[in-house]
């Protein structure tokens, strides 16, 4: 049989790193890593396998229907059985962290590997783990920086190691599953890519490497933290996922110390969780011990130890905003002011980026205008509120085009979608799929009295 290298990451273990050097560089013959349009497959390989995929982050965001999910679902298993079948004797790589995940239950990640060994190869399964403090500080940041962590209710970081990772045993028995401490002192020039590849036998050439490093100071993630906690107005829509990324970036340029838990929160867990962790050491044959006090003289104790770091990241905040915000900054300034200067700097990145890229209408901007030309009538809703609104409708209309094959969708005063099939490929005029054309209707221009 051929060979399946299952990389299940876990999560904050360079995996980025790893998944887009061999997405990009991968030039050892022996070696083949699956291309499902993405170096993390994580979300192409829960839309496929999940029983309730379109429940998925990803799909949700997306706003995508049932029938959506099962074409997109249909889409990937043909496209991951054709990259099984190209890589031939190959050694195929597979890697996407939410296979270790809790979300991904057993029944489930049994399907995946139940299609893979049905193409004739066998799994390993492969990944690293990190110390479970270390694991939670990065935990937190990955979780405030998505939008999903306003609290600080620490418990629910730590790792269910067992949670995670007994289900992998069960569905490919241990002797399958390899795990190494995720170390990156003990790692080839300290690069976890280069220790992948010597544990795999890949040859890779260091120059073809690529370090990814995504982590906010702790300056920059009072700032988020802030945003999410008291505007709740971003992050998850649909059409906010790309201004998330630009984001990001420019938040990641704030610098300062990491974000460091105090051990008099981080100790009462850990002992809390004492069996789960045993577990792993049996797992690893290593110690995931580490020094819980070491930074203790900057690391934070309470939700108010992160504000404390406010008014520096303001300053730089307020400088990316202009004067007015200069003139306005003051070591005093509340979460909630940061959390409306967050909001101003949101928009002043997507409206600049929006000047920059092709025409393009999202919900978000269809909200603002309503906003900027109509502030009587929209006095007191907030963006959040009339976007929910145009989504509702979009939706809505989306919903009556999907449940029509072919004829015309009437949506006044927009216009009409025309439905028909035609032939997906020319030369295999049996698939057929839906062409939908939109002819807009034409409006007289709007005056004023």
């Amino acid at each position: 049989m051929s060979k399946c290298i299952v990389h299940f990451g876990m999560h904050k273990t360079g995996s980025s790193s790893i998944q887009q050097s061999l997405f990009d560089k991968l030039n050892d013959p022996a070696y083949h890593y699956v291309n499902l349009g993405n170096p993390n497959m994580s979300g192409s390989l829960a839309t496929a396998f999940m029983t309730n995929s379109e429940n998925h982050h990803a799909n949700r965001k997306r706003g995508l229907n049932n029938k959506e999910v099962n074409k997109k679902r249909c889409r990937i298993l043909k496209k991951l059985d054709s990259e099984l079948k190209t890589a031939g004797d190959k050694t195929v790589i597979l890697s996407g962290e939410f296979m270790s995940s809790p979300q991904f239950n057993e029944d489930e990640l049994a399907k995946l590997c139940e299609f893979i060994t049905s193409r004739n190869r066998s799994i390993t399964a492969v990944g690293y783990i990190r110390s479970p403090k270390a694991f939670m500080e990065s935990a937190f940041q990955q979780r405030v920086k998505g939008g999903g962590l306003d609290d600080f209710i620490l418990k629910n970081l730590h790792p269910k190691y067992r949670k995670r990772f007994a289900k992998l045993e069960r569905v490919l028995g241990i002797k399958n599953v390899h795990y190494w401490r995720f170390d990156p002192k003990s790692f080839p020039n300290h690069c976890v890519v280069q220790d992948f590849c010597m544990r795999m036998g890949i040859d890779i050439n260091p120059s073809n490497i690529t370090r990814l490093n995504e982590g906010l100071s702790l300056p920059a993630l009072a700032l988020l933290y802030a945003y999410r906690k008291y505007e709740q107005c971003y992050g998850s829509e649909p059409d906010e996922i790309s201004e998330n990324n630009g984001f990001m970036k420019r938040i990641r340029e704030l610098p300062g110390i990491k974000l460091r838990f105090h051990s008099s929160l981080i100790k009462p867990i850990i002992d809390d969780q004492y069996d789960d962790i045993k577990w792993m050491e049996e797992r690893i044959s290593d110690s995931l011990e580490e020094s819980l006090t070491k930074d203790d003289h900057q690391a934070i104790s309470s939700e108010a130890d992160i504000f404390s770091h406010l008014p520096e990241a303001a300053r730089w905040l307020a400088k990316q905003l202009g004067p007015e915000f200069e003139n306005r900054w003051d070591e005093e300034i509340t979460p909630h002011q940061a959390a409306e200067w967050m909001q101003a700097y949101r928009l002043k990145l997507a409206d600049k980026a929006q000047e920059s890229r092709p025409s393009s209408l999202t919900v978000n901007e269809i909200s603002r205008s309503l906003l900027k030309q109509n502030p009587d009538i929209y006095q007191g809703v907030s963006e959040k509120k009339i976007g929910g609104v145009i989504k509702e409708a979009l939706q809505q209309i989306a919903q009556q085009i999907n449940v029509h094959d072919e004829g015309l969708v009437k949506v006044l005063p927009l216009g009409r979608f025309r439905i028909k099939q035609v032939p997906l490929d020319i030369k295999e005029p049996s698939e057929i799929t839906r062409e939908i054309l939109f002819e807009p209707r034409t409006l007289r221009p709007i005056t004023k009295d």
